[in-house]
């Protein structure tokens, strides 16, 4: 029950730091800001357990840490990335162990 909580937060904190990037001086800035947004709402979602969000938090992090991987290796080598890609991580896991148990 804490479990899905705990991916909510995290969700909201990744959203936060990539809308944060509009500010900062990196090459990519909108797209980032625009998962930021979709990561924000699937935060809350995630928060008030629902089961759409839970299945959302398998897919849409795991393909914002390939997209997050491609950036950190071939376009700029931002330490920013790195946290996304772990939380995406996190989130993930804690979202299949959801589905599983």
């Amino acid at each position: 029950m804490l479990l899905h909580i705990t991916l909510g937060i995290l969700m909201i904190i990744s959203a936060v730091t990539h809308i944060s990037q509009l500010f900062l001086k990196v090459k990519r800035k909108i797209l980032p800001s625009i998962a930021g947004i979709i990561y924000f709402l699937l935060g809350i979602f995630l928060i008030l357990n629902s089961k759409t969000a839970i299945i959302l938090g398998i897919f849409l992090p795991f393909l914002g840490g390939l997209g997050g991987s491609y950036r950190y290796l071939k376009v700029e080598r931002v330490k920013l990335i790195i946290f996304h890609i772990f939380i995406d991580i996190l989130v993930v896991a804690g979202c299949v162990y959801l589905i599983l148990f």
